[in-house]
């Protein structure tokens, strides 16, 4: 059992599952997707179980993680054990994607780090959580600099442009009892990546300067989102409609050519 599985006690577990089978927002998820449309709640483990592995030399491999090293920005290195027993130690720059099952334990603790945050807690769609199958974590250039670093992609099912990666240290404002996440856990900053270009940092407090270089090459979203709808609270939504209105223009030039 790794060091963040120890962290996450059995009762905020059973306390995550009993706030979303009985309050009004996770029995009407359709409601609250309606309202606010969010990222998928990050975990900073790899949960256990079989995971897939795709190297930068094109090999696919398939085992278990016994050993994950994570830094201030996320997972640097993990050793992989195949069903052979052999070891293989990887850093970030000798992998493309790592990939997870989400397992029952996975999903609890998705919902116990949403209702540790005061954003979260009211419009987290945990049905969405519950839909998760898979975990994806991508390695990434970090922004800036040459060094790699694997992220959790976190806009599950409207990553059609935008990838959007979750920091592990992209909180401000948290509090803490007993070593355990408590309210005020709210995420201030995500990485971005869109085809080729260089991943990005997207921070709270810059994010209305940053829209137009964002998505200042679809005139629709700058026409859709004036400065007052350009909050961060949306970004997830900016995403998303990204998603629709651009690529549908896309799709469109594509065919009148």
């Amino acid at each position: 059992m790794n060091l963040r599985r120890k962290t996450v006690t059995t009762s905020l577990s059973l306390l995550a599952l009993l706030i979303a089978l009985t309050t009004p927002a996770a029995l009407s998820a359709k409601d609250l997707t309606d309202r606010n449309l969010g990222f998928l709640t990050p975990v900073d483990f790899i949960p256990d179980g079989i995971v897939q592995v795709l190297t930068t030399e094109g090999e696919v491999l398939y085992g278990v993680i016994r050993r994950s090293v994570w830094t201030f920005r996320g997972l640097s290195r993990f050793t992989l054990i195949e069903a052979d027993g052999r070891r293989t130690r990887f850093k970030a720059e000798d992998v493309v994607r790592l990939s997870a099952s989400a397992d029952l334990w996975t999903k609890v603790a998705m919902v116990g780090e949403a209702i540790t945050t005061i954003e979260k807690a009211s419009n987290t769609d945990y049905s969405q959580i519950e839909n998760v199958n898979e975990l994806i974590f991508d390695a990434v250039a970090w922004p800036d600099e040459s060094n790699r670093v694997i992220l959790l992609r976190v806009n599950h099912g409207f990553d059609q442009n935008f990838q959007v990666y979750s920091l592990t240290n992209g909180k401000e404002g948290t509090f803490t009892l007993g070593g355990i996440p408590a309210f005020g856990n709210e995420k201030k900053s995500y990485v971005v990546a869109q085809g080729d270009s260089a991943p990005v940092k997207i921070k709270k407090k810059s994010y209305r300067k940053q829209f137009e270089t964002l998505y200042g090459d679809c005139p629709q979203m700058l026409t859709l989102y004036k400065k007052k709808a350009r909050d961060f609270s949306d970004f997830a939504n900016h995403i998303a409609k990204y998603d629709q209105v651009c690529s549908s223009r896309a799709a469109g030039a594509q065919a009148a050519d």
